[in-house]
């Protein structure tokens, strides 16, 4: 399985690591009558969050490093 730890777009903090990848959206600015990519995801994080994953987590937007 492809997982983060081996994708171009994640990078590790400390345990959990960001993911990079222009189909994430973050933040609440997002405008619904923009045209968004149906495999997008929309993460809410006003309090500065973010998306955090562990290394062994996987997602369809995988990119070989």
């Amino acid at each position: 399985m492809n997982t983060c730890e081996t994708c171009k777009y994640w990078k590790q903090e400390e345990t959990l690591g960001t993911c990079s990848n222009p189909k994430f959206y973050r933040g609440y600015n997002w405008d619904e009558d923009e045209d968004v990519p149906s495999d997008c995801v929309l993460v809410e994080d006003d309090e500065g969050w973010a998306f955090l994953t562990g290394s062994d987590f996987g997602c369809i937007h995988w990119k070989q490093k």
